[in-house]
């Protein structure tokens, strides 16, 4: 090999080498980008992930709070049931306390209905105040009503005592009022 052959050679592999180092950069400039998409894609599934989890868990909250209100419900419906069939009851024992004049009776009498209004306390049932209230077709039903321009409008008598359980009416109070 003459001079010009060595020089030739030697350009080749420069050009080769420098082939090279530019081959290992267009390699790691694609092993970057490849490495920088999977991230990005790593991160947008992150995010979805993140997404569906944070609904998953307003799904359940709001799952757990239905939940809550209908046992609720439940209880207050179960409640009433039970309390719309016990208020004859209540009804004859106050019709008794008004006509007994025994006071060994009347005293019994009182006792038992101190036990049905305790029982109905626990278990979040009210009686409905009505007398001298302004007439509200929510909680009261009118059976008469009398001239009273002075308390017009207002309940001047209760016939029957009105019951409510929570927001619920079990019973509307039948009253008379003033027109």
């Amino acid at each position: 090999m003459g001079k010009n052959e060595k020089q030739e050679s030697k350009d080749e592999e420069q050009i080769q080498v420098e082939d090279g180092d530019s081959c290992e950069e267009v390699n790691v400039s694609n092993e970057l980008s490849d490495a920088m998409r999977r991230a990005e894609d790593a991160q947008k599934k992150v995010l979805e992930l993140t997404d569906v989890c944070q609904r998953l868990q307003a799904d359940f909250d709001n799952y757990r709070k239905r939940n809550i209100e209908q046992a609720k419900r439940i209880k207050e419906d179960s409640v009433a049931e039970v309390v719309i069939k016990f208020l004859p009851v209540l009804d004859v024992v106050d019709r008794a306390i008004a006509m007994i004049e025994d006071s060994n009776v009347l005293s019994g009498l009182s006792m038992i209905r101190k036990q049905l209004i305790a029982i109905f306390e626990e278990n979040g049932v009210k009686e409905i105040n009505a007398l001298n209230q302004d007439f509200d077709p929510n909680f009261h039903n009118a059976v008469l009503c009398v001239d009273d321009p002075e308390n017009s409008g207002k309940v001047v008598e209760v016939m029957q005592k009105g019951y409510i359980c929570g927001d619920k009416v079990i019973r509307h109070s039948a009253v008379k009022i003033a027109k």
